[in-house]
């Protein structure tokens, strides 16, 4: 049926129409008069009113229909974005809001219509801050994203750069969802008992139960608090599982649960002194972040390995995107006697050297090259030249004046020792073919030589150590790897080495004297890092022509030296009680520097030292640092160093003035207390 609204339209046009018609025939014609003329005027103007009056109803009534198909269409779609908790504003080139959706109003409280969009940002997100994201927005990528919190709600922004839009949408249910399942990953750790199998040779049955008592009870504690499982799979060796809510909350507690295990085995055995003297530590090893369970549990072997290359008593977290972190290093670990894992690198050094496909040997040190490096260094290269009949050379540049003095000496002077310096020649030597001990370091950063392991083979590579390690080390096979950080020096473990070899090698008497020359350095003539194995090996060290009259007489620094190092020290500032720091702009010896480190320890109630100052012919000042039951390594590290628990240093390019605010910034974020060594902001 047609509209009645048309059938008017339709009729008064017909009339319109006719009535012309007829009248221009008429006209035509000259039949018409003039009463038939306004006759006819009428009817047309009648019929052509009639016809513009219909046309205008009609054009307003379709106007309005589409109005309101055009303003239904609108609000359901304001509905159905309303109902999917999303939003959108609209904004000019003036970065005006020129409309906002009813999601927005409603949600927000506020309509910002009229008002700028920095404005409305800084409201939405509470902070004042916010409405810079605007002017970091890349005019060449048309979306970016904002997320913030509106009244415990998140949600997030998506800025339509090119478009002039912003669609804002609530992500609560998917951040929350996000949230649970990132809880919920699993974590794995490992857990060994330091010194456990010393303790099994000098502790009775009944006594190792109490200490395996005391470290399962702390872990019952753990399951008891968290979501944590774990299962002991050997004597004093644990496999932990957790999630990381469980472990975010460990760790925000520094794991103190893992670092009070002395205390309560003080608790648990007054009735028995002996467990009263023991140092129950333990070394703890997680992974996070790894997807396969496989990754993850390699992953926390690799970091238990590096909490026990740094001394034990403390816990590392290996992380798939973050850093590695570690936390707690507050006490030095028992020394074990057992000489297991110093037969093993003997058997794997030996095999290696006797290996006919091996033709040379180059072994590195640290920069800065000390009496350690020099001993370990003389004595390898005598064995792989005397012994195996390979070419072995030390490659340094930079050496100490202790070395330069002891260089210079005739006594010293043999051709078991050929030290190369040029880095062409270290990289021309070697290939598939060459053998590489690094030793008294184990990060070839550290050498004078940091690309010397570029064309060298990975099973041909060897580290002998006694510092704690800074990280994971990937460059060569755990097996070749030897770091005993309770060994006094590098100088110690070559000794040890070679001591096991005494039937197929005899060391010579220039040999044993660097040898011991190094392990005088280390332990400061006896006074520090000393253990049992380390008077063992200055005796074998002796009874093979080494005298300690020597050795004494190569660390004795001359009368300028001794007022150069009284000055320094002279004024120390006490950064926090018995933390003390002397620092000069003047240019000294590597040895120097280390000298007044340990001179300045020598007073009474102080618990560590820090000397600063500029190396000699070098842009470089150094750190020397010394403690005295203090992790001194940690404030090192913080500051780009390294080192030993109670013996460590730090290398900086950066102004006097900069290095030392550091440095003190390092020394007040730490100390005895258990905390996250890799934190010092």
């Amino acid at each position: 049926m047609i509209n009645k609204k048309y059938l008017f339209l339709i009729t008064f046009l017909v009339i319109f129409v006719s009535f012309t018609v007829a009248f221009v025939s008429l006209v035509f014609l000259n039949k018409i008069t003039d009463m038939l003329m306004a006759i006819f005027s009428g009817v047309m103007v009648f019929s052509f009113a009639g016809a513009l009056i219909s046309f205008l109803f009609v054009l307003s009534s379709y106007s309005y229909s589409k109005l309101l198909v055009y303003d239904s269409f609108h609000h359901l779609i304001d509905e159905v974005m309303s109902n999917n908790n999303l939003g959108i504003l609209i904004y000019d080139v003036d970065m005006r809001i020129i409309w906002m959706s009813k999601y927005l109003k409603n949600t927000f409280k506020e309509d910002y219509t009229s008002k700028t969009l920095n404005s409305y940002l800084e409201f939405i997100t509470s902070d004042k801050h916010s409405a810079d994201f605007l002017s970091k927005l890349d005019v060449n990528n048309n979306s970016s994203n904002l997320e913030f919190e509106y009244e415990n709600t998140f949600y997030e922004a998506q800025f339509w750069y090119l478009n002039n839009i912003v669609v804002i949408r609530n992500i609560n249910v998917e951040k929350n969802y996000k949230t649970n399942i990132f809880q919920k990953r699993s974590i794995v750790g490992e857990i060994e008992m330091d010194n456990f199998q010393l303790y099994k040779s000098i502790y009775s049955d009944e006594q190792i139960f109490k200490l395996n008592k005391v470290l399962i009870d702390s872990l019952n504690t753990c399951v008891n608090n968290y979501d944590f499982i774990y299962r002991q799979y050997s004597d004093g060796k644990f496999i932990i599982f957790t999630n990381e809510e469980s472990f975010q909350t460990l760790e925000k507690g520094n794991f103190h649960e893992f670092f009070k295990i002395k205390n309560n085995l003080d608790l648990s055995s007054k009735d028995d002194v002996n467990l009263l003297d023991a140092k129950l530590t333990l070394s703890v090893g997680f992974a996070r972040g790894w997807e396969n369970l496989k990754e993850k549990l390699e992953s926390a072997k690799k970091a238990l390995v590096v909490a026990q290359n740094r001394g034990g008593d403390q816990v590392v977290v290996n992380s798939f995107n973050e850093p590695t972190k570690y936390f707690g290093s507050n006490t030095e670990i028992l020394p074990t006697s057992s000489k297991t894992k110093i037969n093993f690198i003997t058997n794997q050094l030996k095999e290696k050297l006797q290996d006919p496909k091996i033709e040379n040997v180059i072994v590195y040190g640290h920069q800065h090259a000390d009496l350690d490096v020099i001993g370990s260094a003389f004595a390898l290269c005598e064995l792989a030249r005397v012994k195996y009949k390979k070419q072995a050379n030390l490659f340094m540049k930079t050496y100490d004046s202790t070395v330069a003095r002891m260089l210079s000496l005739v006594k010293y002077k043999t051709k078991d020792l050929k030290i190369i310096e040029k880095e062409s020649t270290a990289k021309k030597n070697t290939d598939s073919n060459t053998l590489i001990i690094i030793v008294d370091t184990s990060n070839p950063q550290r050498t004078d030589y940091p690309d010397s392991l570029a064309n060298a083979k990975k099973e041909n590579i060897f580290i002998l150590d006694h510092h704690r390690v800074a990280g994971s080390i990937n460059f060569c096979y755990e097996k070749n790897t030897y770091i005993d950080t309770t060994a006094s020096s590098t100088c110690e473990i070559i000794s040890e080495i070679l001591y096991f070899l005494e039937g197929e090698h005899n060391i010579s008497q220039v040999a044993a004297q660097h040898l011991l020359n190094g392990i005088y350095l280390d332990t400061s003539q006896f006074t520090k890092s000393m253990t049992s194995r380390t008077f063992q090996a200055a005796a074998w060290l002796e009874a093979k022509g080494a005298k300690a009259i020597y050795a004494i007489d190569m660390l004795k620094i001359n009368f300028e030296t001794k007022k150069l190092v009284n000055e320094i020290i002279k004024n120390p500032i006490e950064v926090k009680k018995g933390y003390f720091l002397a620092y000069t702009k003047d240019e000294l010896d590597n040895d120097i520097i280390s000298i007044a480190a340990d001179e300045m320890l020598k007073v009474r109630d102080r618990f560590a030292s820090f000397v600063i100052a500029k190396l000699k012919n070098t842009n470089k000042y150094k750190l020397s640092a010394r403690g005295i039951e203090t992790n001194v390594q940690i404030i090192c590290e913080a500051v780009g160093g390294g080192g030993h628990f109670n013996t460590a240093a730090a290398f900086s390019e950066e102004e006097l003035d900069v290095f030392v605010d550091n440095t003190i910034m390092a020394i007040t974020s730490t100390g005895k207390e258990i905390k996250n060594e890799s934190d010092f902001n």
